[in-house]
């Protein structure tokens, strides 16, 4: 066989590899698709780590019970949960997953918002860690303290101090690893989601003395990503059709959930 016709079975043979591979990495989604199509979502009436798995299930058009308890009965639910904790993502077969971001890993795999490249998947679950880290810091500086101390003090970090410190670098890795309104790449993933409900919570009045003004303007490429999450079609849809449900007229902190839920519709632009 000459040269040329080895170079042309090369490529069709690579070609053909590349094109099994795809087509068993769509099998691999539509069957995942599957076991969470009808799932129950278990958490909390407010946005917290739910938020992300139940934005991601939207995206992807897979139905699911989103089921949020009142706070009355977590005691109960508590000791049958594997981690003591939610949210816990029930499939119809009886299958419990536990622990937020490993839930979204999972429905990211099922709904291609999980890159399937190992280093863009370690970029995502990177900046999905360090926004975790500012969910942390903006809830345990002050905790303890009188509600004014920890109001200035959580104001001082997110200024100039550790919060706004975390920040910065966040919508430095965005700007490096990111483009086009998207944290990692240039398309949807679950960093993406992750931001957008971190920021969006932080900011949202839930946590005394944090605010957009401080969590979400300074940071030019972080905001970048909140309006394209929020505006994309089913994230749309999704916040529409909660408008007016009886959850969002609970109160937390003296607050209805709706008016926590304000800085998520806002990124809208």
């Amino acid at each position: 066989m000459s040269s040329r016709a080895l170079v042309a079975a090369a490529s069709l043979s690579l070609g053909a590899a590349l094109a099994y591979a795809l087509t068993c990495k769509a099998a691999r989604r539509r069957s995942l698709a599957r076991r969470l199509h009808g799932a129950t979502l278990h958490f909390f009436p407010l946005s917290g780590r739910a938020e992300c798995i139940r934005l991601a299930l939207a995206i992807a058009g897979i139905e699911f019970d989103d089921s949020r308890f009142a706070f009355g009965e977590w005691g109960a639910l508590k000791p049958t949960t594997t981690w003591a904790s939610v949210p816990l993502l029930e499939l119809k077969d009886g299958t419990r997953l536990g622990q937020a971001r490993a839930i979204l890993r999972f429905v990211g795999e099922a709904s291609g918002l999980y890159p399937s490249d190992a280093l863009l998947a370690q970029r995502v679950d990177e900046v999905i860690d360090a926004a975790e880290d500012v969910l942390f810091l903006c809830n345990a500086t002050g905790q303890g303290l009188e509600l004014s101390e920890k109001i200035k003090l959580r104001q001082e970090s997110a200024a100039s101090g550790k919060i706004g410190s975390l920040l910065s670098r966040i919508d430095k890795f965005i700007a490096e690893h990111g483009r086009d309104g998207f944290a990692v790449g240039s398309s949807l993933t679950i960093a993406d989601l992750w931001l957008f409900n971190i920021s969006s919570s932080c900011a949202s009045g839930f946590l005394d003395g944090m605010s957009e003004a401080l969590i979400v303007e300074p940071y030019e490429s972080l905001k970048a990503v909140r309006t394209t999450v929020a505006n994309v079609p089913a994230v749309r849809k999704w916040y529409d059709e909660q408008v007016g449900k009886p959850y969002m007229e609970m109160l937390i902190q003296g607050k209805t959930l709706a008016s926590l839920y304000k800085t998520f519709y806002d990124a809208r632009g």
